[in-house]
């Protein structure tokens, strides 16, 4: 027959064995339910306390209270939010997942006695925030991505203008993946500075400043001009505030845009002239730039246009009298002309006492003006080619003559 000592124990040997039964199925719940057991933290009320009765986590991380003791204690945790309270019978627990405000959290546990213990909450991890590029187009899409190490925690982008005393606002929160990776779309309108927080508003990224390139259209007309004429270039800027003034530019022998003109922006429209000084082709831009933008948007360009600029000739002659020795004539007056390539007109004024016309051949071209009188004028147009002409009058077979030389 057992003794009364071997008696006196068997009730407490089976509370034991209940309550570690008891533990061990609310442990594989709570790993059920999604609390990984390496962050979680258990504090277990007993007799003599809580153990330990000051806890230290990462925010985030779960406490699990367990009541090992063979009475109930009531839980009363302050927070961020205010006090809670839990009643937690013998061998039950109660999970609180912490989180909200980071550093110490004071509770007590009332029961046969009265304890108090602390839970440390420590902010040990971060999120960082990039952009796929430094300035974006107006009216396009760009990605903003990043990276954090508190992988179940919503991260909220924030925006705010670029002045440093500007205040932050919500642009929208997303759910990071499992490796905590999370971007976002965006369309600005003007330049920003943006951040990432998560951990309830306490964790911030870097900053990220992102510029908006102004959406510029140009028009250039005529596209092929006659030397020292001005074409127009008509330009709209979009957004209008974009800028004060725009730029005509053209591209240079050196890789490089010189600013040819410029005009001011009225609702985002200006026109731009200007004449080119040489024969030949030209690639020109219009752009904003330096002290004309506005705050937030960056310099910017739009598609270049080739334009050809072409030589338009107009020459003057005489045909005057002449007498060489004891034969009577006549003479031009010059006798060498230049031109550039491109169209050239020969105009003679008639001066002598007989008819005469101008005529020109030379480099496959074979031309005659009409023939007029003294005070007439005759004259002969053709797109020419650089190369060497001659110039004369078809009357008469002692006809002076006279050179035109036509380069690029």
């Amino acid at each position: 027959m057992p003794s009364s000592r071997a008696t006196e124990r068997r009730p407490r040997f089976r509370r034991s064995v209940l309550l570690v039964v008891a533990v061990a199925f609310v442990a594989a719940g709570l790993a059920l339910a999604g609390f990984a057991l390496a962050g979680t933290t258990v504090v277990t009320f007993t007799s003599t306390g809580p153990q330990p009765s000051a806890a230290t986590v990462n925010w985030g991380d779960t406490v699990q209270f367990t009541n090992a003791d063979t009475t109930p204690y009531t839980l009363a945790l302050a927070d961020d939010t205010g006090t809670e309270t839990q009643t937690l019978p013998a061998g039950g627990s109660y999970a609180k997942v912490f989180d909200g405000a980071a550093g110490a959290h004071h509770y007590t546990i009332s029961g046969t006695k009265k304890f108090s213990g602390n839970v440390g909450v420590s902010l040990t991890g971060a999120v960082s925030l990039t952009a796929t590029t430094s300035s974006v187009l107006y009216g396009s899409d760009t990605t903003l991505s990043g990276n954090t190490t508190y992988t179940t925690a919503p991260v909220t982008i924030q925006q705010a203008e670029l002045a440093q005393s500007a205040s932050w606002s919500d642009v929208s929160t997303v759910t990071p993946a499992a490796d905590g990776s999370f971007s976002l779309t965006i369309q600005p309108s003007v330049g920003m500075r943006y951040r990432a927080i998560t951990a309830a508003q306490q964790l911030s990224s870097n900053i990220v400043r992102l510029a908006v390139e102004p959406r510029i259209t140009a028009q250039v007309r005529p596209r092929t001009v006659t030397v020292s004429k001005k074409l127009v270039a008509r330009a709209t800027i979009s957004p209008a505030t974009a800028a004060t003034s725009a730029y005509l530019t053209q591209h240079t022998t050196g890789g490089r845009w010189k600013v040819v003109a410029q005009a001011k922006l009225d609702q985002g429209i200006a026109k731009l002239r200007w004449a080119p000084e040489h024969g030949g082709k030209y690639k020109l831009r219009v752009e904003v730039q330096g002290a004309s933008l506005g705050s937030g948007f960056a310099a910017s360009a739009s598609n270049a246009t080739r334009i050809t600029a072409k030589w338009r000739s107009k020459l003057a002659l005489r045909a005057t009298a002449a007498t060489h020795g004891h034969t009577s004539g006549f003479q031009f007056a010059p006798r060498f002309l230049r031109a550039h390539a491109g169209r050239v007109t020969l105009v003679l004024k008639n001066l002598d006492s007989h008819p005469h016309n101008i005529a020109l051949k030379g480099r496959g071209v074979t031309l005659r003006g009409r023939v007029v009188n003294k005070g007439g004028v005759s004259r002969v147009a053709a797109t020419l080619k650089p190369g060497t002409y001659t110039f004369y009058s078809s009357l008469g077979a002692d006809s002076a003559r006279g050179t035109l030389r036509v380069v690029r």
